[in-house]
């Protein structure tokens, strides 16, 4: 009965460290996706037009959309996680004719709008640590830097009366954000709340063409120093 009792003992022993070694060889390393919804609060921090400073327009935040591949790599309660993503953000900029034109009647023109629209790629670098980390559930904390490459963006200026204008700005293709965040994981599947804060100006250079009615176009400089805040919400599963 003793021998039984020995051999079962071992036998349980082995199970519980074998499967100890799994859990620990599948968790040193896995990979995921991720997507979601992103809202960007465009930080305004000085304009001016031909050299003259205006009153800080103000931005109107739209959804926008993202998602990523990522890989990470965890050691006890901490994680470092690589990711590779795209993001597409939307706003909409208010500004004043009378920057414009001065001689406008104030109550002749509402005001003009720009539409821009940004497409991203995203590569964060995060460390992370699991306040709770009880399978299923793990609850996370991350923060790191974020680099983005800005591929294509479009803007689209609202006409002023019988006045046209252009706008031929361009953003710096790099910059660099720090990421903050958290996330809720049940067995493989998560969601995370992150917010971005812009530790850049994205505006490299600006410029506007202002057509009056029958004349040639005046050209102008509109410079708009700005980064883009971002608040997502994603979800995701990791393998």
């Amino acid at each position: 009965m003793k021998r039984y009792t020995l051999f079962i003992w071992l036998f349980l022993s082995a199970l519980s460290l074998s499967a100890q070694e799994n859990e620990k060889t599948e968790n040193t390393f896995n990979w995921g996706i991720r997507a979601g919804v992103n809202a960007p609060f465009v930080d305004v921090r000085s304009a001016s037009i031909d050299g003259v400073g205006i009153e800080l327009p103000t931005v109107n935040s739209q959804i926008g959309f993202s998602g990523a591949l990522f890989g990470r790599i965890n050691f006890k309660r901490n994680f470092i996680q690589l990711e590779a993503g795209t993001s597409y953000l939307r706003s909409t900029m208010q500004l004043s004719p009378l920057d414009f034109i001065p001689n406008l009647a104030p109550e002749e023109y509402p005001e003009s709008s720009v539409q821009n629209h940004i497409y991203a790629l995203d590569i964060p670098l995060l460390y992370g640590y699991n306040f709770v980390k009880q399978k299923p559930y793990e609850l996370a904390f991350f923060i790191g830097p974020k680099l983005k490459y800005i591929y294509k963006e479009t803007f689209r200026i609202e006409n002023i009366g019988n006045y046209h204008i252009t706008r031929n700005e361009s953003l710096k293709p790099l910059t660099i954000s720090l990421v903050l965040g958290a996330g809720v994981s049940i067995s493989r599947f998560f969601i995370d709340f992150r917010y971005e804060f812009a530790l850049m100006n994205i505006q490299d250079k600006g410029g506007y063409n202002l057509i009056p009615p029958g004349s040639n176009p005046i050209p102008g400089v509109l410079s708009i120093h700005r980064g883009i805040n971002l608040l997502s919400f994603s979800v995701g599963f990791t393998l």
